[in-house]
């Protein structure tokens, strides 16, 4: 499953329709397959996976597993940097 971070949640529903069906979709891969997205290697994210949405958005989750259960969750939405 898919959780959220309060904060995620709160971002994301300020989010314009476009965006969060595109962000829905993603989420759905990562439902399926959750290592396919990179680990951010530094800053405040680090060691939490992300993936860009329309170069405007990061979304950032971390994968969790125990005996029991796997799920990832939207840990953050944050504006996408710009690339120099």
């Amino acid at each position: 499953g898919i959780g959220w971070a309060d904060a995620a949640l709160g971002v994301f529903v300020g989010l314009p329709p476009s965006v969060q069906e595109q962000i829905r979709r993603r989420l759905e891969y990562v439902r399926d397959n959750p290592r396919m997205y990179p680990l951010s290697a530094r800053g405040p994210h680090r060691g939490l996976r992300r993936f860009h949405v329309f170069r405007r958005w990061t979304v950032y989750y971390r994968f969790m597993t125990t005996e029991e259960y796997e799920a990832a969750e939207v840990v953050a939405i944050r504006p996408a940097r710009a690339r120099r």
